[in-house]
């Protein structure tokens, strides 16, 4: 008897986990609207709010699935201490985790764009090994696209890298 009833349990307990399942998460707020909040908070110097606001996107764009969300909120959680001053710790390890799960979601959906953007992004932050490999994935991705102009995008994007890695070496000379 116990069995039969904890069988209809544990199927619902797991239908709630399945990815894609419309009733897993209830409706609330996208991602980009936590953006909005972050920025919103960001603007009354209040880093307590800013904070609660990122997560919240973050997890929005989590279960958004698409890597565009996660670029976004990898470069907010930048902001934050960059406007506030009051978080000790550095935000890069936050933001590269934001960018690595972009990354593999544009390789995921075969996204040239989305791969281009993370490579950017690792570039802004002064990591141009990561920036170099992800600009090869963004490379391989447009070769399989027909789109003739996002592989022109990539290949300008490219040498505009190669130009900032050139300069920073540089002025560390």
């Amino acid at each position: 008897m116990e069995i039969r009833r904890a069988v209809p349990m544990a199927l619902l307990f797991l239908a709630a986990l399945a990815p894609g399942c419309a009733d897993a998460h209830p409706p609330g707020p996208t991602w980009s609207e936590h953006l909005q909040a972050v920025d919103d908070a960001l603007a009354r110097d209040d880093a307590s709010a800013a904070l609660h606001a990122w997560h919240g996107g973050y997890s929005a764009a989590l279960r958004n699935g698409t890597w565009l969300g996660l670029i976004e909120l990898g470069d907010a959680y930048l902001r934050i201490p960059a406007i506030t001053g009051k978080f000790p710790s550095s935000p890069k390890p936050i933001a590269r985790q934001a960018y690595l799960r972009a990354l593999l979601r544009a390789q995921a959906q075969s996204s040239a764009q989305g791969a281009l953007l993370v490579a950017i992004a690792f570039a802004e932050l002064g990591d141009s090994q990561v920036a170099a490999h992800c600009m090869k994935i963004a490379e391989g991705l447009a070769l399989q696209q027909a789109d003739s102009g996002v592989r022109e995008q990539v290949v300008l994007e490219r040498e505009r890298l190669a130009r900032r890695v050139a300069a920073r070496q540089d002025s560390r000379r």
